[in-house]
């Protein structure tokens, strides 16, 4: 059924190639890869009020349509990307002259991924724009002047579509920024890691969103047959009324959380192949040493003006679950950041901003001076494992990863993202004290790796999970593989 599929879209783009282009483009179901991208359609249709206009192009590569607002009139131009001739992306494209930046030749290439998220952006469902983010490690982040009513980045999915007056483009250290200023007057910002590193994520993000259970909830909740029967028939018709949009949290928050009192063994055969996402929490902290101090009830805390120590006895020595975080305020709330200093003395120790203390002797000036303030980001987002902070320190890493677990017989599996190893394993330590500790920094083959300690104590039975992590780092200092194995309810040790 799929490859007669396929030839019928084939033979609707020959004939609309004989044809000059002048018919309207009308995708049904299955001309997308998968309901993901249908559902983000039909949302983005449903938001913009869109019927199609011509002319269409298409090609092997991509479909280009043009959509026109049933109220206002405004043309908008969208792309579809074809792979197999089916629709595996879609991208609400930009005028060159909306895009401000000194940096022209470096915009070019980030603008397919701010295309990505302009169509998403613009549908009617926040979690598509959410989904892109995790999966790419984008941080999206909402400014909003006069008005202190509106939080979150998720307003944006009601209501009518956002069109803007310009698009500023800029680099920002190792990261680079588009700044979006809409037509009423707000800002949204997309901070996007280096172009590489988008490049390397999407495949594993594009993945994880075919399995979205989001989506099935999505077009149970549609009356799909009237949406696209409304299309076909009428362009001018209007579309169904949209529903309320709430904002839609990962699946794991505690009202729908996996079960924890499962063993390890049967809880990782259970939900590893679920959609494992982050809570947007930054709204939602009204007094920020509360909540530090809910969140990591043994840990003592020490506060300055903005700047939290928090320090608790070590599993053992240069294994510990100290932090030093940084606040930060936003528009619409607050986060945490950790501090990333650090000291090197004449032998290549690095003394870090929590006291570790570890060897840099096999890296050269460069590598030193790059990769210290990541092992501090790689020392916090381990050891607020089990809280809530979690949604602050997560490092994407959509790696492929080799997990042992010893429970207590030996069995082995891979997951496509560490990042979904880790939020599983926060998940189930919910409460516990979790020790980090990075033991060795070496070079094999000229490539850094790295030999790391990871332990979850639970404070009752004073057991633990005991696990021993190695990554190897590409050669722009990237996770680029992952290894965990992992020992299950280790007794303490007697002193």
């Amino acid at each position: 059924m799929r490859s007669i599929n396929r030839i019928y879209l084939l033979l609707t783009a020959a004939l609309l190639l004989v044809v000059n282009n002048l018919s309207p483009f009308i995708p049904e179901r299955f001309n997308f890869s998968n309901d993901y991208q249908h559902q983000l359609f039909i949302s983005w249709i449903e938001r913009g009020n869109f019927h199609p206009a011509v002319p269409a192009d298409i090609s092997q590569q991509r479909i280009r349509a043009y959509y026109q607002n049933q109220q206002n009139g405004i043309n908008v131009k969208a792309e579809f990307d074809l792979k197999d001739a089916v629709i595996v992306m879609c991208r609400e494209t930009v005028p060159d002259h909306t895009i401000q930046t000194d940096i022209p030749q470096q915009e070019h290439h980030y603008r397919f991924f701010l295309e990505l998220f302009l169509f998403r952006l613009n549908s009617d469902r926040s979690f598509f724009a959410e989904d892109l983010a995790n999966g790419l490690g984008v941080t999206l982040s909402l400014e909003i002047e006069g008005d202190s009513n509106e939080k979150g980045l998720y307003l944006f999915a009601g209501g009518e579509r956002f069109e803007w007056n310009r698009i500023l483009f800029s680099s920002a250290g190792y990261s680079y920024r588009y700044s979006l200023e809409t037509t009423t007057g707000k800002t949204i910002n997309l901070q996007l890691p280096e172009y590489s590193q988008l490049n390397s994520r999407l495949p594993a993000t594009m993945q994880r969103e075919k399995r979205s259970e989001q989506i099935e909830q999505l077009r149970s909740d549609r009356d799909m047959t009237n949406t696209v029967t409304s299309l076909s028939r009428n362009y001018s018709e209007a579309y169904p009324a949209r529903r309320d949009v709430s904002v839609n949290l990962p699946y794991h928050t505690d009202s729908t959380a996996p079960d924890r009192s499962l063993p390890l063994k049967k809880y990782i055969e259970t939900y590893r192949d679920q959609i494992w996402g982050l809570e947007m929490i930054h709204n939602k902290i009204d007094d920020p040493v509360a909540f530090l101090v809910r969140e990591l009830p043994r840990h003592e805390l020490r506060t300055t003006s903005n700047s939290y120590q928090l320090t608790a006895p070590p599993f053992r020595e240069n294994i510990t679950p100290n932090l030093e975080l940084i606040r930060k305020e936003l528009k619409d709330g607050v986060m945490f950041d950790t501090l990333t200093d650090f000291d090197i003395d004449e032998n290549g120790i690095a003394t870090l901003i929590t006291g570790d203390r570890i060897s840099l002797s096999e890296l050269n000036d460069q590598e030193i001076e790059i990769i210290t303030p990541f092992l501090n980001q790689l020392n916090a987002m381990h050891r607020v494992m089990g809280s809530r902070l979690i949604n602050f320190f997560l490092i994407p890493a959509d790696v492929r990863t080799i997990f042992v677990l010893r429970d207590p017989d030996r069995s082995v599996s891979e997951f496509v993202s560490y990042t979904d190893l880790i939020l599983m394993l926060s998940h189930y330590w919910k409460g516990r004290i979790v020790h980090f500790g990075i033991e060795r920094v070496k070079k094999v083959n000229n490539y850094i790796e790295l030999d790391c300690l990871l332990v979850g104590v639970c404070h009752d039975s004073g057991k633990s999970d005991f696990a021993e992590v190695k990554f190897a780092l590409s050669k722009s200092f990237r996770i680029d593989l992952a290894m965990m194995t992992l020992h299950t309810n280790v007794e303490p040790i007697e002193e």
